[in-house]
């Protein structure tokens, strides 16, 4: 839709002025054309003590009926997966097995991920390279191709990643309650699966217990040393004390 022509009126009615544009008009009289579409679609009565009207409404009719169709129509969706169909163009994608070798080409991204079961972005994300692989396979667009220098660098960098070492900030100590050290672990989730005491990661945070042992993260042993420890047997007594003392009080109430 081009520019629209504007009709000028006095606030009596009587007609002024033809303008090739709401813009022109803004220009002539130093405005916002946007005071001018608004007179002219009705929404203001007058703007700078006139009034304004389109030559051609019925040409944004069409135009405002046409967004209107245009928002209401609902996405195309897939009866399976329940997922939206793009409207997009369709790319053909290639699957690779660990060989660098083609398996299969699929007509776009989702009939892929549709296939291995899996989510369309992960399959695009590979395509960019964004992934190595997804479900044990290499992806890419059918105009690009494979090398297999790049999944040895791939690899590579993979392998670097398992071996490196654990960070400091997750392992954690335990000790006995007289503050003996027993063993580190790796994380805390380590220790609640070997140990099956639920309950050590309240105790890495607070002073208490858990499971009758002392736990504690490595950086911040590191960072107080025994100090903490002590602390930490200190306040696990005096709350032994207090719970004792409420205990036997409650009994002599009760009695």
């Amino acid at each position: 839709m081009g520019k629209l022509i504007v009709l000028q009126y006095s606030l009596k009615g009587d007609f002024i002025k033809e303008w090739p544009s709401a813009c022109d008009v803004a220009e002539h009289y130093n405005i916002n054309s946007g005071s001018i579409t608004a007179c002219c679609t009705g929404r203001t009565r007058k703007s700078v003590g006139f009034v304004w009207k389109y030559k051609h409404p019925e040409t944004v009719q069409k135009k405002r009926r046409r967004v209107q169709r245009a928002r209401k129509k609902p996405y195309e969706r897939n009866p399976d997966t329940g997922r939206k169909i793009s409207s997009g163009r369709k790319i053909p994608v290639v699957q690779y097995n660990m060989n660098c070798e083609a398996v299969k080409e699929y007509s776009c991204a989702e009939e892929a991920a549709a296939a291995v079961d899996c989510k369309r972005e992960s399959i695009s994300h590979a395509c960019y390279k964004k992934f190595c692989s997804v479900k044990g396979h290499f992806w890419r667009y059918v105009w690009d191709t494979i090398k297999k220098e790049e999944m040895l660098i791939w690899q590579q960098k993979k392998d670097a990643a398992y071996r490196k070492p654990k960070s400091k900030t997750r392992q954690i100590m335990q000790f006995t309650l007289n503050g003996q050290f027993l063993k580190t672990w790796h994380s805390c989730r380590e220790a609640v699966e070997a140990t099956k005491i639920h309950n050590v990661y309240r105790a890495l945070n607070k002073f208490h217990s858990a499971g009758g042992f002392i736990w504690a993260r490595v950086s911040d042993f590191e960072k107080h040393g025994q100090a903490m420890i002590t602390a930490k047997i200190e306040a696990i007594k005096r709350s032994t004390v207090r719970e004792y003392l409420c205990n036997k009080f409650s009994e002599k109430v009760d009695l």
